[in-house]
This record gives C-alpha cells, sequence and structure tokens, in this order.
C-alpha cells in the first residue's frame, strides 16, 4: 500500500516523527476483501439484459468481480497527506532533502516571495494567471497569526513591484480564526485593503467542514465592504449548493473546486462520481448566475460564457 510505503520512509528519516493512525474503511463495502457492484455499462455491457436491464447493479448469479479497495486507500492517503501539511517536521524534511523537494516543487514554488514571484513569471509567460498561498494553516497565536498577515502584505507588495499578474488566496486558519473570529476577520481586513491598494484581489479558502459556517460569515462581513474580496466552495459538500445560490444572489466571487478535506460521509458525497455531478450542476449555477448580472458580456472569441441550454442535468443517484 502506498501509504504503508509513505509511513516507512518518514520513520526511517525521522524516527520519532508522530504519525497518525491509519483509518478504517468509511463503509462496510469498502474493507479490504468485500464485494460490490455498481451499475456501469462498461462493468455489465454483454451479460445477460446488460446494465441499463439490471439497475440493482448486481451481475448475473455466477460472476464475480473483486472490489478494488481503492475509496479506503484514497481515504487514508487523504488523511495522511493532511496530516503532513500541519507537521512542522514534515517541512524540515521536504526542505532538507533533495528527493523530497524534488516531488514537492510540483505543487509549491519555493520558501520566500522572491520564490514565488519567480514562479509567477513563468506561469504568466504561459498566459496563465496566479494566485498566492502562504502555506501555513491552523495557527494557534495570535503572533503568528498577524505574522501571516504580514507576510501576505509583503507579497503583494512584491506582485505590484514586479507587475506579474497574480493576486492571493488565504486560509482564515492561518490568520487566527481558531483564536478569535474577530481577531481572524481584522488580519483579513489588513490584507484586502492592502490588495485594494494595490489594484489586486483577495480569495477567502474553504477549509474543512469545522470551519465552513464561520468562513462564509467573515467572507459575508468583508463583502460588504469590500469588492476585491472573492470566497471558494467545495463541490463535495451537500450543502454547497445552498451555499452557493445565497452567495451567488449576493453577488460574491466565488471559486469553486472539488474538496480535498477527509469529511464525513454525512457531510459530502464519498463518491468522486458524485462530486463530478454535483461540479457540473455548480458551474451551471454560477454560469446561470453570470448571464442574469452581465448577460451580454463574452469574451473576444465568443467561447465565454458557453451556450449552456439543454446540456446540464443532475447525475445523483
Amino acid at each position: 500500500m502506498v501509504e504503508g510505503g509513505l509511513r516507512a520512509l518518514v520513520e526511517e528519516v525521522t524516527p520519532n516523527a508522530p504519525l497518525p493512525r491509519p483509518l478504517g474503511a468509511l463503509r462496510d463495502e469498502d474493507q479490504p476483501g468485500a464485494v460490490c457492484f455498481r451499475t456501469t455499462p462498461e462493468l455489465h455491457a454483454g451479460y445477460n439484459r446488460g446494465a441499463l436491464g439490471n439497475p440493482g447493479g448486481y451481475p448475473p448469479r455466477g460472476i464475480k468481480f473483486p472490489l478494488l479497495t481503492l475509496h479506503s486507500s484514497l481515504t487514508m492517503l487523504r488523511a495522511f497527506f493532511l496530516y503532513l501539511s500541519h507537521a512542522v517536521w514534515a517541512r524540515t524534511l521536504i526542505t532538507r532533502f533533495r528527493f523530497a523537494w524534488q516531488a514537492a516543487s510540483r505543487f509549491v514554488a519555493g520558501e520566500t516571495a522572491d520564490d514565488a514571484i519567480t514562479a509567477i513569471r513563468a506561469l504568466n509567460a504561459k498566459g496563465i494567471h496566479a494566485t498566492v498561498d502562504h502555506l501555513g494553516e491552523s495557527v494557534t497565536n495570535e503572533a503568528e497569526a498577524a505574522q501571516a498577515a504580514d507576510d501576505y502584505i509583503h507579497i503583494l507588495d512584491k506582485i505590484a513591484a514586479s507587475g506579474v499578474r497574480s493576486n492571493v488566496s488565504v486560509k482564515l486558519t492561518q490568520l487566527g480564526l481558531d483564536i478569535d473570529t474577530d481577531f481572524c476577520a481584522r488580519n483579513v481586513r489588513r490584507v484586502i485593503e492592502k490588495a485594494k491598494a494595490t489594484s489586486s484581489f483577495v480569495r477567502i479558502d474553504m477549509e474543512g467542514t469545522p470551519h465552513t459556517d464561520r468562513t462564509i460569515a467573515v467572507f459575508r462581513a468583508l463583502h460588504k465592504d469590500f469588492d476585491n474580496v472573492g470566497i471558494v466552495l467545495q463541490s463535495y459538500l451537500y450543502r454547497t449548493e445552498k451555499d452557493l445560490r445565497a452567495l451567488a444572489d449576493e453577488g460574491a466571487r466565488i471559486r469553486l473546486c472539488k474538496g480535498a478535506y477527509n469529511e464525513p460521509p454525512d457531510k459530502a458525497f464519498p463518491r468522486k462520481a458524485d462530486v463530478d455531478a454535483n461540479f457540473d450542476l455548480l458551474t451551471k449555477i454560477m454560469i446561470d448566475a453570470a448571464l442574469k448580472i452581465e448577460p451580454d458580456k463574452i469574451s473576444a472569441d465568443g467561447r465565454v460564457p458557453p451556450h449552456t441550454s439543454g446540456c446540464w442535468s443532475r447525475r445523483r443517484s
């Protein structure tokens, strides 16, 4: 198992690293060795009656397919990598060992603001706009949270001075959300004010569900005073359709993602297919909302917004 190999590697390099316990499967059918089926044309085509004639999703009697335990493995890997993102010792390992840094550098621009500007400039040269995310969520004291806000103000100055095309993204737990909501909001306000002064934009990232309501509340409070702030919503949450409709009506600038936190099945779609389907539905809602605000605004090539009539359907099961 991939997780086992990663754990062995970390334990070899850092013997006393406080690794989390492996998680068990979320559902009975995800247990190793379990057998279950779902209705897909690829699975049942060629058998008696086929997929459409077998809506229960079970193949003819006597035929069995082993369930790939991919879901449970990905669940454990997600928990493991989320744990690493909070661990100070993991950052030390990545920056100290070349092989680890080579793997991480695909996703991390560097350790300094100048590193970020260099990476942004390379992206801009390919026609890609960027957003800078200063890593370090779940801050537990006011000094670190205030310093994180200062770091964002510094990178905004760097962006303005260099002329690169980029904005910034912030996680509220890095700016003190778990310490005090009002304190966090003041830190975010400082960042947004600097972004306003430098003609830039601040995107508030969404974190795990324990922070969803407070993140939206902080965004709404700041959105009343600033038009250069937006928010991220996650398509894997059941609640997101309701949140998105309400925020779209308020004129919020929304970035939609699928979600990466390890959420329980009573809060998030366990199956990737359902996450993808919800993403499509939410995208349609966002496009429809944009057309209501600026129905005549299209891109130079006429492709944005795309024609959507009749192309969308809810695909939940």
